[in-house]
């Protein structure tokens, strides 16, 4: 009878000790799944700077660009950004006038 008792406790400690590893898992798992959910949620992390070096309006370069900007904003984590450089100093053919700027 005392054997019988022995191993009932053993049995009851196992038992307890298979439930707080596996809660354990569970609560690890809930935050792995809290975390993921975090990432998602968040900004997108990769940034691109745009820049076309050609100023003139019917820039197929810039065109490329704008269709960049559209296709990223289907993927999740990225955006582009377009950067304007006309207000630097840089040849513009489109200000050319009888073969002077």
């Amino acid at each position: 009878c005392v054997n019988t008792d022995t191993s009932f406790r053993r049995t009851q400690k196992q038992e307890r000790r298979e439930n707080r590893r596996t809660e354990t898992l569970r609560e690890r798992e809930r935050e792995r799944e809290r975390a993921m959910e975090a990432v998602v949620a968040a900004k997108p992390r990769v940034k691109v700077a745009a820049l076309c070096g050609s100023l003139r309006k019917g820039s197929y370069n810039l065109g490329l660009v704008r269709s960049a900007i559209e296709l990223s904003k289907s993927i999740n984590g990225l955006e582009i950004e377009y950067i304007d450089i006309e207000p630097l100093p840089m040849l513009n053919t489109d200000l050319e006038g009888e073969g002077t700027f």
